[in-house]
């Protein structure tokens, strides 16, 4: 017989499908679906986020930072910064319809009726 040779640590795994004391340490205890990427405090600040996180975003704001300064400037600074406010304002009424539309779908999904196993039965 061949010895086999030992496996390393990084490569070795345990399966814990039915190892309850190992999922009652993570904090989510149930089975609520959350999809949605906003919430009512959370949509301002994480949409733009995201929408500065875009590299054109970025270079219209330096522009316009660029125009508010008198001597290099070609056009007043709001002539450049309304379209942009425009074009933000579309893209987060689009996200906060997509959202909305995703917390209506977790709502349904979540307030369905189930059977719950307990036990073996």
């Amino acid at each position: 017989a061949v010895p086999s040779a030992p496996v390393p640590a990084a490569f070795t795994w345990e399966v814990k499908a039915n190892d309850w004391g190992y999922y009652k340490q993570f904090k989510q205890k149930t089975n609520v679906i959350h999809t949605a990427k906003y919430n009512v405090f959370s949509f301002l600040p994480l949409n733009l986020y995201e929408q500065f996180r875009r590299v054109s975003n970025l270079y219209f704001l330096l522009i316009i930072v660029l125009q508010g300064i008198p001597e290099i400037s070609t056009l007043p600074w709001f002539s450049l910064f309304a379209p942009l406010v425009c074009l933000l304002v579309i893209r987060a009424s689009r996200d906060l319809v997509d959202d909305i539309g995703r917390h209506r779908s977790d709502k349904a999904i979540n307030n369905r009726p189930c059977q719950i196993l307990t036990g073996k039965r």
